[in-house]
């Protein structure tokens, strides 16, 4: 695990757009770098290509219907997993601000566009009390938003781990 340090700017804009709620502490948690999670997700590939995607409106509306919630529009960070001239599948990072968190993730999807694996590459914590060390694994985090639900378990995602 790395840490990272965070920009005055970011802690003082963070601060003044909660109204009420004091960050007293920030840090983020790197577990993995994109080609660590990469490797990680696909270790049976011999390269990986990026891929260049950008959704239209259509797509990003129907992608929109099927997750259940809006898609972000924009260019999205992917690469191609490859073995040989053969497609093992796609590696998609985003990141999304979790209820108090802003997370960094990993996607694995299978060449049909099943999701296969997920992987919290970066945990920033921005409140009061937060100290480094605070989600100490992808795998407490991951447990964390499950309860919170903000990871909701699926036929299409792996399940949530149970508590230790």
């Amino acid at each position: 695990m790395r840490y990272r340090t965070i920009p005055t700017m970011l802690v003082c804009a963070a601060a003044t757009a909660s109204a009420g709620f004091v960050v007293t502490a920030v840090h983020a948690t790197e577990y993995l770098d994109a080609a660590q999670a990469c490797a990680l997700m696909f270790p049976q590939a011999s390269e990986f290509r990026p891929v260049m995607v950008a959704l239209d409106a259509a797509q990003l509306s129907q992608l929109a219907e099927r997750a259940g919630g809006p898609a972000r529009a924009g260019a999205w960070r992917v690469w191609q997993a490859r073995q040989g001239h053969k497609v093992l599948g796609y590696v998609v990072t985003d990141a999304v601000i979790g209820k108090f968190d802003l997370i960094d993730y990993a996607v694995a999807l299978d060449p049909f566009g099943t999701i296969a694996q997920v992987e919290i590459l970066v945990a920033m914590a921005m409140r009061s009390g937060a100290s480094p060390g605070a989600a100490s694994s992808p795998a407490r985090t991951r447990r964390q938003h499950c309860a919170r639900g903000t990871i909701s378990p699926s036929s299409a995602v792996p399940p949530c781990p149970a508590p230790t």
